[in-house]
């Protein structure tokens, strides 16, 4: 078998063109490296050099050992600098909302698992209030949530995919088959919303409030499948991200409602601390996500 030293020599040998020259270079005696590459040339039964008067001369059977060589030298660096990229990472841990937590990071974690099946990833599922907590407090090292609608400071907030509210109701309501709808039209109606603090809840309120709109909250539950299966049922309108709702939709058992008067478009985003280093690792994961956002929900 051939070492990295005797390799080492002969792609010197190669470049320098002079036995002597690469012997100067690499520490080593000019019969040294003759006696390295004798050995090259005896186990694969070939001639790398040929002499004549003064000068070297590569031949065919050196060129095609030089290719792989070099090849072989580009795959140790590369794995020299991802291994010590890698050194020291161990896990991962990134916080998501329900949107994403249900729908997308599953298939970023499958596609990071195979490049760093040695890595964990973490996911903590949850409002976009405590995913900010926890940021502030660099207990993750990324997040994925709906737009802020109060913009921190020490964040970036990088979107990456296009999504938006979703008004649903019950297939059989009256306002399913009502033309033209502006938001003052559901003002008598009850409404189904997520907890305080849920990202999708924050936009539609802020979205009201704007346009000094009172509703009434009829329901308010964690659990998006009560929500919608509380909405099949008639009790009252669901406001919810359109990723989770849209099978329903598609089904028919929901209806989604076109609010003509007010955008409900929104976006996903990769959010970080501004004072985040990013290892290796974690930019990879990054990358991953941002491939994504060519999809778009709507």
């Amino acid at each position: 078998m051939i070492s990295n030293r005797q390799l080492e020599v002969f792609v010197t040998v190669y470049e320098e063109k002079s036995m002597t020259n690469a012997g100067k270079k690499l520490f080593m005696t000019q019969p040294a490296v003759s006696q390295a590459i004798r050995e090259i040339e005896t186990y694969f039964d070939v001639i790398l050099f040929e002499r004549v008067g003064s000068k070297l001369y590569v031949t065919q059977s050196g060129e095609t050992m030089y290719y792989y060589a070099k090849r072989i030298f580009t795959l140790f660096e590369e794995m020299d600098s991802e291994m010590r990229n890698v050194q020291g990472v161990r896990e991962i841990t990134v916080g998501v909302n329900i949107s994403a937590g249900t729908e997308l990071i599953r298939r970023y974690i499958d596609g990071f698992e195979k490049e760093y099946p040695q890595i964990k990833v973490r996911v903590k599922v949850s409002r976009s209030s405590v995913l900010e907590k926890m940021l502030k407090e660099q207990e993750l090292d990324i997040a994925i949530w709906e737009d802020l609608t109060k913009k921190a400071d020490y964040l970036i907030q990088e979107p990456y995919y296009k999504d938006k509210i979703a008004v649903v109701a019950a297939k059989d309501s009256p306002l399913a088959k009502k033309k033209d709808l502006v938001l003052k039209d559901l003002a008598n109606e009850p409404f189904l919303l997520r907890e305080r603090g849920a990202g999708v809840r924050e936009k539609f309120e802020q979205l009201t409030r704007l346009n000094d709109i009172d509703i009434e909250i009829l329901w308010e539950s964690t659990s998006t499948k009560a929500l919608v299966k509380a909405t099949q049922d008639g009790y009252g309108i669901a406001v919810l991200p359109y990723l989770l709702v849209r099978d329903y939709i598609e089904e028919g058992s929901l209806v989604e409602l076109d609010i003509t008067d007010v955008s409900l478009k929104r976006n996903l985003n990769i959010v970080y601390h501004k004072d985040k280093i990013f290892s290796q690792p974690l930019q990879r994961f990054v990358d991953i996500i941002r491939a994504d956002g060519e999809t778009d929900a709507m």
